[in-house]
């Protein structure tokens, strides 16, 4: 059988075709595009077809990951203004069998066919067989999901709590929110945790030393002009996260700590909420990148700096994520479980 995935973000969609031929997944072909580029994930597909050549653009099933709230089988994805309709795709593609998840959902299915070298862990932990999972995730966006047992399996179960509030543990946090809360009426935890979101942390931090509250050794005070040219082409996160792991005193160096610090106390609080006993899963887009700085001990310590909890929050184990396509494998193994 030939296979279609895709797992569709504000700034990456990433399509694979496959054949799937005795038990075995025969990789054909695989592509990343920039979301931005494109008015709709058809036009997206119509390239990749392109590339596949005629006599390979026809399949069984396809199943699209998209980063959005799925209802229905339609979606609107969160950073784009695509509007996505199964049944539309289905008979404008001729593919029988097409379905849309959630992006997380997605990565919550992957769990079942990663191996083990695309997982690190964080904190051993306690973790109990078919107890809950959660799993977290930060990239365009701040993607969220949990996973449940339930007759022989793990459900996953998606959320859009990435655009709940954020709540400061520190003052220096306290002192972001009220920057942040001068630009948007609502301060999401996503306005934090995302590419954007560290982008906005080192702005703050730039304010913050410019107006004598934020001590410098370097004479910094307003934000880097490569920084902001980085910025209008839209990878100004990837430069502030490099500069950052070369130097962890330079102000961008501050502004990852902070990142790294209000990632490791949402995901505390999600845990908490969701009693994941069977592990926490670190994914997402930006976490590998920083791999380095989520493997040193803050993060595990500010996870676990709980006065009630620290005991519990120990025993949860903690997991990034390090395979760069969690979300599309998912997709395509919906795609093979959906003619299987």
């Amino acid at each position: 059988m030939r296979l279609l995935a895709g797992d569709i973000g504000g700034t990456n969609t990433r399509l694979m075709a496959a054949e799937y031929i005795s038990g075995n997944l025969n990789i054909l072909h695989e592509s990343s595009y920039n979301s931005q580029d494109y008015i709709s994930l058809l036009h997206v597909i119509y390239d990749f077809y392109l590339q596949l050549g005629a006599d390979q653009q026809s399949f069984d099933a396809a199943c699209f990951a998209v980063a959005g709230p799925v209802r229905d089988q339609c979606a609107k994805i969160t950073n784009l203004p695509w509007y996505l309709e199964a049944l539309v795709l289905s008979e404008t593609l001729g593919i029988a069998k097409c379905s849309l998840i959630n992006d997380f959902e997605a990565v919550g299915i992957s769990l079942e066919v990663l191996d083990e070298d695309d997982f690190v862990t964080l904190q051993t932990g306690e973790p109990i067989d078919k107890g809950v999972r959660l799993l977290v995730g930060a990239g365009t966006g701040f993607g969220v999901a949990t996973q449940v047992w339930q007759d022989g399996q793990y459900i996953t179960l998606p959320s859009e709590a990435g655009h709940t509030d954020f709540a400061p543990r520190d003052e220096l946090q306290m002192e972001l929110l009220v920057y942040l809360k001068q630009q948007s009426r609502q301060v999401c935890i996503e306005k934090v945790l995302s590419g954007d979101g560290l982008v906005r942390i080192y702005e703050f931090l730039c304010e913050r030393e410019l107006s004598g509250r934020e001590p410098s050794d370097e004479g910094e005070s307003e934000p880097d002009e490569e920084i902001m040219k980085a910025k209008a082409r839209g990878n100004a996160a990837s430069l502030i996260s490099q500069r950052a792991l070369d130097n962890k005193n330079s102000i961008e160096g501050r502004a990852l700590d902070c990142f790294v610090r209000v990632y490791a106390a949402q995901t505390a609080n999600l845990a908490l909420a969701t009693m994941a006993t069977g592990g926490v899963y670190i994914a997402g887009g930006i976490a590998p990148k920083i791999r380095e700085r989520l493997e040193e001990r803050v993060f595990n310590e500010v996870f676990c700096e709980n006065p009630n909890m620290s005991s519990l929050l120990k025993q949860f184990r903690l997991s990034m994520v390090v395979n760069p396509k969690p979300g599309l494998l998912g997709a395509m193994h919906c795609a093979r479980q959906s003619v299987a």
